[in-house]
């Protein structure tokens, strides 16, 4: 989450497939709107005024320090402006990637901080096979390597190998191997 606030509804319910942008819940807006329609005001107002300073300061009828005063608050505006139309935009809660929303922390009702965790997406094309590999076998293996693995029900994977790890895990003696293999289906 961007913005913090209690949650309004849930968009996304566990188990669905994501597309990234796609949104997962929205945040309650408060008085976000009405600070983004009065800060739209604010931004109008101090165009004019810039505007009114810098036609004045041509004709020599306003100092250089009125201008870049002027300048400065019609910057704050705009900055302001941003900001509070960011704030606004961020309410919905939004995937960052394509996959399966295999988790959702938040419920209605529950308080979203900001960076607070929504859920967890899982991304399933392509997949990981992780495996261990003997000393003897480690040997042979580098990443980018073409791999297969046979799963325990028989169904044979193809990929790459994207990982061999340099230590052994200290118990088994075995080195970690990832094979990376395409999954379009899901």
């Amino acid at each position: 989450a961007e913005v913090a606030g209690p949650v309004e509804a849930i968009l996304t319910e566990r188990g669905a497939t994501l597309r990234a942008g796609q949104p997962v819940l929205r945040i309650a807006a408060k008085a976000r709107r009405e600070r983004l329609d009065e800060a739209t005001a604010r931004l109008a107002q101090r165009r004019i005024e810039f505007e009114a300073a810098s036609s004045l300061q041509a004709k020599g009828f306003q100092s250089q320090i009125r201008l870049a005063e002027t300048k400065a608050l019609f910057e704050a505006a705009e900055a302001e402006q941003r900001q509070a139309a960011l704030d606004v935009a961020n309410l919905e809660v939004k995937s960052p990637i394509d996959g399966v929303l295999e988790t959702r922390e938040a419920e209605v009702g529950s308080f979203m901080e900001v960076n607070g965790v929504v859920g967890t997406i899982v991304d399933l094309d392509p997949i990981r096979v992780v495996a261990n590999a003997t000393e003897r076998d480690v040997t042979q293996l580098r990443p980018g390597m073409k791999g297969s693995a046979r799963l325990l029900d028989g169904t044979a994977l193809d990929g790459t190998i994207t990982y061999v790890a340099a230590s052994a895990e200290p118990n088994t003696r075995t080195f970690r191997v990832e094979l990376e293999v395409p999954n379009p289906g899901n």
